[in-house]
């Protein structure tokens, strides 16, 4: 394993289940063959100690290795905001440029413009999450964009793709990293619509699936998502969505992992037979 310096991270763990040592010969060689005294084999024989035992060595081992790798990691300078202050203070943006996700699953395509809106967003954030910072925006008149396509007989039809009422409050999203460029923004937006907007899709065929097996869960339903980009006064690139009213409950972090779970509660007992007649 060529790993240059950073071999030393890399803990290898071999496990044999069993109450038979000569079983694991080849797993013990193979962990006394990884350099720098990273290779372990555990031997767990058919007992819950030693079973706990091992699961305990390589999970720490694993624990480690993260913490490890990420604090190695390039940190990018972040963005000075105003967190938590002037969110009643808002700036105005003309002619801002707003784009649609590209189709689901294209994670390398670019978004589309559909439009310009006038808008006003509020100087200071009032949340920021692992990746951005959420700040308050508002339509400053009522807003209804078209697109114009033909039709199969060759004929202009007009359909509305956007609308939004004088002062709707929206949340946009900006990233809480201090720019590199225009591409790297715009990339970074464009990879989290198609990802809402996959996400999207698979909820609907979830949705699809439950009604059709008559399962009594909870539908599953995403926001429209889009790219605002402002380029007066200033030039920033928003991930733009509708705000919720509504009590905000995250499931989970960036990486997967699960923050809270709800079971669903058990099925009511079967009623009680009829007594026997007499």
């Amino acid at each position: 394993l060529a790993l240059g310096a950073d071999r030393r991270r890399l803990q290898f763990h071999c496990v044999g289940f069993g109450n038979s040592p000569g079983d694991f010969d080849v797993l013990r060689r193979l962990a006394s063959r990884i350099p720098d005294g990273a290779g372990h084999f555990n031997n767990t024989r058919l007992d819950l100690y030693q079973l706990q035992s091992s699961i305990v060595s390589f999970s720490t081992s694993l624990t480690s290795t993260r913490t490890a790798t990420a604090s190695t990691k390039r940190r990018r300078e972040l963005r000075t905001v105003h967190m938590k202050q002037f969110e009643s203070r808002f700036t105005k943006y003309y002619k801002a440029k707003i784009y649609e996700s590209p189709e689901p699953g294209l994670f390398g395509a670019r978004a589309t413009q559909i439009g310009e809106v006038d808008v006003e967003i509020a100087d200071g954030a009032f949340e920021s999450g692992g990746e951005r910072n959420v700040f308050m925006m508002r339509f400053l008149r009522r807003t209804e964009l078209f697109q114009t396509v033909p039709d199969a007989q060759g004929r202009q039809q007009q359909f509305k793709t956007f609308e939004a009422e004088a002062s709707e409050e929206w949340v946009v999203k900006e990233d809480k990293h201090a720019k590199i460029s225009d591409n790297n923004d715009l990339e970074f937006h464009d990879k989290s619509l198609v990802t809402q907007r996959t996400a999207a899709v698979l909820a609907e065929k979830f949705n699809e699936l439950c009604e059709e097996k008559s399962l009594s869960v909870p539908k599953v339903k995403y926001l429209d998502a889009f790219l605002l980009v402002t380029t007066q006064p200033t030039r920033r690139q928003f991930f733009a969505e509708r705000k919720l009213e509504t009590t905000f409950q995250k499931w989970n972090t960036n990486n997967g992992t699960v923050v809270k779970s709800v079971r669903p509660a058990p099925p009511p007992p079967p009623p009680p037979p009829p007594p026997a007649p007499t």
